[in-house]
């Protein structure tokens, strides 16, 4: 009886640790390799008939050098052109620590820079790019590949009545000396802000849509309990979609992001990049 009880836990064990086992090659070498396409159909009640069916793609969150790399963008620049966006936009961290970790500078360019985007190709900054004075080379290696950085800056596309404006890093940059107010009522507001828990604070103010990254989705989440860390200032709003039930029935979406800090895994909770159809209703 001993005996068998005793083969019952060695048996036990082995598949323990054989589940283990699988379980890290998956979010260590196989989840952080896959691409998924978000595909979102949203309707913003102050976008003009001149915009509807207006499509953006987002992504976000690279971190360039500490395990993304050039191969896998190809794939991810690959499917952002398939999905024929109009606009195409960048939400922050292009690298992990710019000075620590070597990326492959004019592969990152050539591959920027085969993104196809007819109404532009935006970026801001994240907290990834100011750290350790790197962002002077972030900026330079987007502008080279043909995005404009937005540094508390608004574009404005007349003929669609529609404003991006793209506010700075809100840890190191200069984020939150962004004024909301200026941001007009007779426009449909898209921003881009790296950090999403600004949302709390801008959906006082005439926002239809915010663009956001920085939480990598928590990264690793378990089935019922969800994501076991984030980032500060993105805690409130870890992945997905979330409306602010206000009268213009601003949203914000936040982007899983496509790379990985700090621990090179990813578990329930795959990259992705997102492709937001606007409607008028």
């Amino acid at each position: 009886m001993i005996g068998r009880f005793f083969r019952f836990l060695t048996k036990l064990l082995i598949f323990c640790m054989v589940l283990i086992t699988l379980a890290f090659v998956w979010m260590r070498w196989v989840e952080p390799s896959l691409l998924t396409v978000t595909s979102l159909d949203l309707t913003l009640p102050a976008l003009p008939e001149a915009a509807d069916g207006f499509r953006i793609v987002q992504f976000s969150d690279t971190h360039f050098g500490f395990d993304y790399d050039v191969k896998r963008f190809r794939r991810a620049v690959e499917k952002i052109n398939e999905l024929e966006p109009h606009l195409v936009v960048f939400t922050g961290d292009l690298f992990e620590e710019y000075a620590k970790y070597p990326a492959d500078e004019e592969g990152i360019i050539a591959a920027l820079a085969a993104i196809d985007a007819p109404q532009g190709k935006y970026a801001v900054l994240g907290n990834h790019d100011y750290g350790r004075n790197a962002q002077d080379d972030s900026i330079r290696i987007l502008e080279a590949g043909g995005f404009t950085v937005l540094q508390n800056e608004s574009v404005a596309f007349s003929l669609l009545g529609i404003t991006l404006t793209g506010i700075d890093d809100c840890f190191f940059g200069n984020g939150n000396a962004f004024q909301p107010d200026s941001l007009s009522e007779d426009t449909c507001n898209l921003v881009l802000c790296h950090e999403p828990d600004v949302f709390a604070h801008l959906s006082a103010f005439p926002v239809d849509l915010l663009l956001s990254g920085h939480t990598h989705g928590g990264q690793v989440r378990l089935p019922l309990f969800g994501e076991l860390v984030l980032p500060p200032q993105g805690e409130l709003y870890p992945m997905g979609l979330y409306a602010a039930g206000n009268d213009r029935d601003a949203q914000l979406f936040v982007s899983r992001g496509l790379g990985t800090s700090k621990l090179p895994i990813r578990f329930f909770c795959a990259p992705e990049i997102a492709c937001i159809t606007l409607h008028t209703t």
